[in-house]
């Protein structure tokens, strides 16, 4: 049996896939698929197979990650679950709402990653060590 516990404050969600001869569309849309006011979006794409992003944790913000396309592999981590996710079909969300790690990692060439956050970029408090993360778990 797989064991299939996410650490505390993560969700996994799926989004409708949109398209016809023209291609793909997959939308993300405050208070309906995206439960939190956004406050911002980014993109990841372009990253090599061998590097790691993310390595940190929020004290204080909500974010969804969505696969666009590709693949790539997402650790979580909350101090007492670790649990890896492997995303290799568009549409496939994560939604993190509590105080969890995160790294990214294993990236096909063609990944494309949109993260939606509910917070400004120079409100967000990172956490940027796993030291520190585990400091803040008292």
């Amino acid at each position: 049996m797989v064991n299939d516990t996410l650490p505390a404050g993560v969700e996994r969600l799926n989004f409708s896939l949109h398209g016809d001869h023209r291609g793909g569309l997959i939308v993300g849309e405050s208070g309906r698929n995206v439960p939190f006011p956004i406050a911002r979006v980014y993109s990841i794409f372009h990253s090599e197979e061998n590097v790691v992003r993310g390595c940190h944790a929020h004290r204080d913000m909500q974010q969804m990650i969505l696969n666009v396309t590709g693949s790539f592999d997402l650790l979580l981590d909350d101090g007492n679950i670790k649990k890896t996710i492997t995303f290799d079909r568009p549409g496939q969300g994560i939604l993190i709402t509590g105080y969890v790690w995160r790294e990214l990692r294993n990236f096909s060439k063609d990944s494309v990653i949109n993260c939606f956050a509910d917070k400004l970029y120079k409100d967000c408090i990172y956490v940027s060590t796993y030291d520190e993360f585990l400091a803040g778990l008292d």
